[in-house]
């Protein structure tokens, strides 16, 4: 093989770790899932209020509202299968930590709106049990009132979720910012005597350092399958483009 050949598959025979550093771009799907859960809430309110006002009925808007959550469920799934897609490619290329920091952040939206979907329905159906509220569960000055949980559900949905994912963002911006060295080039991560110290563990604490090895070990076999199959694609192209020279 040419000198001009070796330098093309060298960054691939370092397993990745020569590559060009690559930003973490889940900004426009922070912003996006932001501006879903703050429109949702507004609507909700301006529902909410009509009905209270007596400008629309009770029954139907709780219905539009639950079927305005489901939508936004939907919204969050997609976005969420978007995080992920993105993710994947920050461990494929070695940051393992990130990987696990990244996935529990922006993971958390999704399990608290899968959650509330439930939550709500269960509610409905409680208060729609003819006898078992004293006062219309659509009065907004009883406290008990249907109105006044749902509200007070969704304000609570809506704070945590852009909590997290200011958080999340956070944690982007800082990864992006810093360019920390790949976890791969540290090649400790699988070391034995790094995570078994030598005074007594309980059984418990040994095996989940065990499991976490084991995890790790399995993130550093996916980087060199995933960092090989990128190496037998460039040595393809050089001998597709020998022999085609040569012919």
């Amino acid at each position: 093989m040419d000198l001009d050949s070796a330098n093309l598959i060298e960054p691939s025979l370092d397993f990745g770790t020569c590559q060009p550093f690559e930003p973490l771009n889940t900004a426009w799907i922070t912003t996006l899932h932001i501006f879903f859960t703050i429109a949702m809430e507004v609507v909700s309110i301006f529902l909410g209020f009509e009905v209270y006002n007596k400008t629309l009925s009770c029954d139907p808007v709780l219905f539009i509202i639950l079927f305005i959550h489901s939508a936004y469920w939907l919204v969050s799934w997609m976005t969420n299968f978007f995080f992920k897609r993105i993710h994947l490619r920050t461990k494929r290329d070695g940051y393992f930590e990130f990987f696990q920091v990244a996935d529990k952040y922006a993971s958390k939206p999704h399990k608290i709106i899968s959650l509330w979907n439930p939550v709500y329905m269960v509610f409905i159906g409680i208060y729609g049990v003819e006898g078992i509220s004293p006062r219309p569960y659509c009065d907004k000055y009883f406290p008990l009132s249907l109105f006044n949980f749902v509200f007070i559900l969704l304000t609570l949905e809506c704070v945590l979720v852009i909590y997290y994912l200011s958080i999340y963002s956070l944690k982007v911006k800082d990864f992006n910012r810093r360019r920390p060295p790949r976890d791969i080039e540290y090649n400790c991560s699988w070391r034995l005597n790094e995570h078994f110290p030598t005074s007594e563990l309980g059984l418990r604490e040994r095996w989940e350092l065990v499991e976490n090895l084991l995890e790790k070990q399995a993130d550093v076999i996916m980087h060199f399958l995933h960092s090989n199959k990128k190496l037998n694609q460039r040595i393809l192209e050089l001998t597709n483009q020998k022999e085609t020279n040569t012919a």
